[in-house]
């Protein structure tokens, strides 16, 4: 009974060494990618890529992709591991360039509502002083003044500038 108990707790050890090493490389793994993803956006906010260096266009990553599809176990290690990184630099560029377009939109819109709401102070103040010079309002109040015999003015407002 000994020998088993012996050999059982030598399993359990031997077993826990490896969950343990594996966990520190999938977290030095987990690391590597995430200092990768941070250069890969650091280097196309600075202006270069220099993670992308073996393609040129996404065309041309596609049909490596393809070719690794189409050979199969033909394609070495390296050559997979290479076209991963490439994948993923271009994931980051394509992120990356899909949030500064986002951005750029939504300060477009921003800078719209802005005109937008002075567009609307203006005429707001355009009817005030028609209103006002036709005699609408009564010593600027909101009360309407209306006359019983005559019929209502129609007031025309500049919309639309020169």
């Amino acid at each position: 009974m000994i020998g088993w108990t012996h050999m059982l707790s030598k399993w359990v050890l031997y077993s826990v060494e490896l969950i343990l090493s594996r966990y520190q490389k999938s977290i030095l793994e987990t690391e590597e990618e995430r200092s990768t993803q941070e250069r890969a956006s650091q280097d196309y906010m600075e202006g270069t890529n220099h993670t992308c260096t073996r393609f040129r266009t996404c065309r041309e990553l596609l049909e490596s992709v393809r070719r690794v599809d189409e050979e199969g176990n033909k394609v070495s290690v390296s050559d997979m591991t290479e076209l991963e990184e490439e994948l993923n630099a271009a994931l980051m560029h394509t992120r990356s360039r899909k949030t500064q377009l986002m951005m750029e939109r939504i300060s477009s819109f921003h800078e719209q509502e802005k005109k937008l709401a002075e567009e609307k102070e203006e005429l707001k103040q355009q009817v005030a002083s028609a209103a006002k010079q036709k005699g609408y309002f009564d010593d600027g109040a909101s009360s309407h003044c209306y006359k019983t015999n005559s019929p209502q003015l129609l007031i025309t407002l500049p919309l639309f500038k020169d």
